[in-house]
């Protein structure tokens, strides 16, 4: 079981994934770029000089895997990031992420709902955060989503629990609690991509088990023969294309 817990910091950890210099190329590239602190939260913002008011958000892993991200920038959508990586979606947390929207909001001018981009990890707070604000998310981008902690064990997870049991929600609850809310998102569009050969957040265990009947618009792609990594696809035109699309 240590060595399942290794593999699983291994694959998610995601620092390695991109390059350090990723504020400046954007900022070569003529965006602004903000680098600032909500809640004591790093967060970011890169914004074209043509910004439409549509956005694109990450909870988690800036700058990995970026082929949505930049090629909605390319269209006039702006990005945001919020470093929620190992807050689970506490009560807390998804307090600190309406205080970011709202920044981007009166600072950028950003639509009142955003698209919410949920990588691994980052997927449960997006199925989260979507449910219990479901006024705020245009649609959802899930790519290998973890959607039940039933499976994992660290001490992230475990300091989340007793963060969720002091709002009332018990730790029991609290682990599959993306799977026991699935009700109000399922009237925001979802695309949802996956590694049909991922052992970390396999698809069947994971948003596979979800009800999907009701569900107002869903697409979901799986990629034969892929693990974990990579995400999203090459080229990423299926997944622009559903974003875009009003």
């Amino acid at each position: 079981m240590k060595g399942f817990r290794l593999l699983w910091v291994l694959l998610l950890a995601g620092s390695p994934l991109f390059a350090q210099s990723w504020e400046q190329n954007y900022a070569d590239k003529g965006y602004t770029v903000e680098d600032t602190v909500i809640r004591g939260r790093r967060a970011v913002f890169v914004v074209p000089r043509e910004a439409n008011g549509r956005w694109i958000a990450r909870p988690a892993f800036i700058g990995a895997f970026a082929q949505v991200d930049d090629a909605l920038l390319e269209q006039g959508w702006s990005f945001g990031l919020l470093d929620l990586m190992d807050e689970y979606a506490t009560p807390d947390a998804q307090e600190a992420f309406t205080a970011f929207c709202d920044y981007g909001r009166k600072r950028y001018g950003l639509s009142g709902k955003v698209v919410l981009e949920g990588l691994s990890r980052g997927g449960w707070f997006s199925l989260v955060y979507a449910e219990n604000h479901p006024d705020r998310v245009e649609k959802l981008y899930l790519d290998a989503p973890l959607c039940d902690l039933t499976e994992f064990d660290n001490q992230h997870i475990q300091k989340a629990g007793d963060q969720w049991e002091a709002a009332g929600i018990p730790s029991g609850k609290f682990h599959t609690y993306a799977k026991d809310h699935f009700h109000r998102i399922k009237e925001i569009p979802i695309i949802v991509v996956y590694g049909a050969a991922d052992p970390t957040v396999p698809f069947e265990k994971q948003f596979g088990t979800f009800d999907l009947s009701g569900c107002r618009k869903l697409s979901i792609i799986g990629k034969t023969g892929i693990g974990h990594h990579p995400h999203s696809l090459s080229p990423c035109d299926t997944i622009v294309h559903f974003l875009v699309k009003p």
